[in-house]
């Protein structure tokens, strides 16, 4: 099955506000974080990610978060772990919108008929970051460890800037909703 509309972005963009939008007009969504956070929780992917990335069993994942964070290899095999076990469970879903951050560096580009990119100046996006995090150099970090907003724009089929109000961008995804079809 493929979704009709993959929304994606960086971190502390707007992605929940376009998928909450979509979700009130009766799109049926599925967040490729939460389904990841399910099969990372299974014991034996928990174990595989323990020994893989030398990890006590008992990890947190604050602790799994810092170190992915720090070390692009440790990235790199967390996400050879995780990525087709999560795409598996997503496509098990009857979603018609799947938000999925990190759907270009994860190569997803045909994952769904719409690729939406929902980005922020980057101002905006390290103060939303900072206010989650309580850390500035942590969001810098974060931010940096992602693919830059212009290159996702530009490999998408529609864009929307969320540096407006909630309720500008909510009009637009209606908007943008309406011509990509009904749910």
């Amino acid at each position: 099955m493929k979704f009709r509309i993959a929304v994606t972005g960086g971190v502390a963009q707007g992605k929940s506000t376009v998928v909450e939008t979509l979700a009130s007009m009766g799109w049926r969504t599925v967040s490729a974080d939460e389904v990841a956070r399910q099969v990372a929780s299974a014991s034996e992917v928990r174990q595989e990610i323990a020994q893989t990335l030398a990890l006590p069993l008992d990890y947190d994942r604050a602790v799994l978060r810092e170190r992915v964070a720090e070390d692009p290899e440790a990235r790199l095999s967390l996400n050879s772990i995780l990525h087709f076990r999560t795409v598996r469970a997503l496509y098990a879903t009857d979603a018609d919108v799947v938000e999925v951050p990190l759907l270009f560096e994860a190569g997803l580009l045909t994952l769904a008929d719409e690729v939406w990119t929902v980005w922020c100046s980057p101002e905006n996006q390290l103060r939303r970051l900072t206010q989650r995090l309580g850390d500035a150099a942590q969001a810098r970090q974060w931010m940096a460890a992602q693919l830059p907003s212009p290159v996702k724009v530009a490999l998408s089929d529609w864009d929307v800037n969320t540096d407006q109000p909630r309720e500008s961008v909510a009009a637009l995804v209606i908007a943008r909703a309406k011509r990509a079809a009904t749910p």
